[in-house]
């Protein structure tokens, strides 16, 4: 079957433009492997070994799924085309999510899981390097937990298991990317993204300054939610000479200063710029976010990435997520658990666009309109009337050391 035709039968729209030897190496795999990939006593194996799935129901209806692809020969060819893309690495992100199966009318087990099986081959050499380097057995058993996780995510969502929204986020996993290490995910990000430089005095005082951006009158990002017009907008560049650095600071609600400060060389210097290593935070869903539990999370994750991660020299740990708004602390009228997890981080702008509330906090597609959404808590009544009054809740950036 060629790619075309392929693309054709599994209704993806599109063209993901898979690179002809990539193909070409999948279609072989496939020639050669048949259904080894959705084998049942292979997988049974897998999971006994890795304890994947521990509940018996969701892994029998991942079983089920195996079952249904053995019988379809799209599904099983495009998952050695995934394997592929996964194995190949270079640009297996975007290629992944140009390749993702769409939702269609009659919803099945084997669509909604048929990325699984590209994925699980990864597992006993993901296992196999987490050891090499020492990670403690807890933090291994914990990560491969994401893959469970992500199914009743999945249900959460969309009312039934399965797990296909969530192919590149497991694919950060495999690739031994990302680990859980109590409370949080940490993802070991070569290049800080953010659009800001931080610098720290000989006091231990910190400066957030926005740089390379250009900034909407609000101090925001000029293309955020909200944030489109350009009237009164302006560009913020750090500028230094030889005694001093000069820019936009951000402040406590995480937007910029319309006036520049200045630091003296003398007791300042740079700590983070983009391009730097960091350590990114991931936060699961229904988890505590107690504060003593966080900060057991980011002390063990210190340990363990000086210990397991020599290599791995990163300058800071940083978020970005709708738990980083300020605003929330506004709304919601009082201390809680999530604003006291966002003060352990410096606010800054992002262009963001204000609409991860409506899948992490609603379970919601993105384009719900406001007075559609639950108001069944108190974070989502306060967020609901928010959205009603025409207000967002930002994805910022937080960043300490």
């Amino acid at each position: 079957m060629s790619l075309a035709n392929l693309i054709e039968q599994l209704h993806i729209e599109g063209d993901p433009e898979l690179p002809s030897q990539l193909f070409e190496r999948a279609e072989r795999a496939y020639m050669e492997n048949g259904t080894a990939l959705v084998d049942p006593g292979w997988l049974q194996s897998l999971n006994a070994q890795y304890r994947l799935y521990p509940d018996q129901p969701m892994w029998q209806t991942i079983l089920d799924a195996a079952a249904e692809i053995r019988d379809m020969p799209e599904l099983l060819q495009y998952i050695y085309v995934l394997h592929e893309v996964c194995r190949t690495g270079s640009n297996a992100e975007q290629l992944i999510a140009r390749f993702a199966l769409p939702a269609v009318e009659v919803p099945s087990p084997a669509r909604d899981f048929a990325a699984l099986f590209a994925l699980l081959p990864f597992i006993p050499d993901l296992v196999k390097s987490l050891q090499g380097r020492g990670v403690p057995d807890d933090v291994i058993s914990a990560t491969l937990s994401e893959f469970p996780d992500k199914v009743r995510d999945f249900q959460h969502r969309r009312g039934r298991p399965g797990m296909s929204l969530y192919t590149g986020w497991l694919y950060k996993f495999i690739m031994g990317e990302i680990i859980r290490i109590g409370r949080f995910n940490f993802e070991m990000k070569q290049a800080f993204k953010g659009a800001v430089s931080v610098y720290r005095n000989l006091q231990g005082e910190y400066r957030v300054l926005v740089n390379h951006a250009v900034l909407h009158r609000s101090g925001l990002i000029l293309g955020a939610a909200g944030c489109e017009d350009e009237a009164g907008s302006y560009r913020a560049e750090i500028c230094e000479t030889k005694t001093a650095i000069c820019g936009y600071p951000a402040g406590k609600d995480g937007r910029a200063a319309s006036e520049k400060i200045r630091l003296d060389k003398r007791d300042w210097s740079c700590v983070l710029t983009t391009g730097d290593p960091v350590l990114s935070v991931h936060i699961p869903a229904l988890m505590s976010l107690a504060e003593n539990i966080c900060e057991a999370s980011y002390s063990q994750a210190r340990t363990i990435f000086a210990r397991c991660y020599p290599d791995f020299a990163f300058k800071a740990i940083c978020c970005e997520s709708w738990m980083m708004d300020p605003q929330l602390a506004v709304l919601l009228g009082r201390e809680t658990n999530l604003t006291r997890f966002q003060k352990k981080y410096m606010p800054y702008p992002t262009r963001a666009q204000g609409r991860a509330v409506m899948d992490f906090v609603f379970l919601k597609p993105y384009d719900t309109p406001p007075e559609d959404l639950p108001a069944d808590t108190s974070l989502r009544r306060a967020i609901k009337a928010h959205y009603q009054a025409g207000g967002h809740i930002y994805e910022l950036g937080g960043v300490f050391f």
